[in-house]
């Protein structure tokens, strides 16, 4: 198989662990599969322990599946976890209003994306949960955003330079 040569293997691009477990749970076409994948990573896991990216897909399955794993003694946490990171998700989106009023304001024309995109559909909002907001913006408009962005004193949270935003 023919890869970029600056990517090392296709298999660092895979799952590692249970992690392709939970993936399967969360994208399986049959859900009786998926339901099955997610029972067995429950079964070998501490909730306690997940990782945000497990969060994430436990979250994605969850809302496919969840009145199915009701008997599941994990249930009122999953449940609960659900509204967790439902809350960061709306969080987050009021903490970027501003952000994308004043846009709005200087006429600078932005799209949101991928899970941004779902958290502004009401009906989207509960089966994606993020840390960010991907916005695009017309390149010719780019230097505009970025000082909207300056002027309500956003940074990256890398400690970068405003650049980098």
């Amino acid at each position: 198989m023919n890869w970029p040569l600056w990517y090392p293997s296709l298999d660092r691009a895979w799952p590692a662990g249970d992690h392709e477990r939970l993936l399967l749970a969360a994208v399986h076409v049959d859900p009786a599969a998926a339901e099955r994948e997610l029972r067995a990573w429950i079964g070998t896991h501490d909730l306690d322990e997940c990782t945000f990216s497990e969060q994430r897909l436990i979250l994605a399955t969850w809302n496919r599946l969840g009145p199915g794993l009701r008997d599941l003694p994990d249930a009122p946490r999953l449940a609960g976890l659900q509204r967790m990171l439902w809350t960061r998700t709306m969080l987050l989106m009021r903490e970027c209003h501003p952000a994308f009023a004043a846009l709005a304001e200087a006429d600078v024309p932005m799209m949101l994306i991928k899970g941004a995109a779902r958290a502004a559909d009401p009906v989207g909002r509960g089966g994606r949960s993020f840390h960010d907001l991907d916005i695009v913006v017309p390149r010719n408009r780019l230097g505009d955003a970025l000082g909207v962005f300056i002027e309500l004193g956003w940074e990256p949270s890398s400690g970068s330079s405003a650049m980098r935003m």
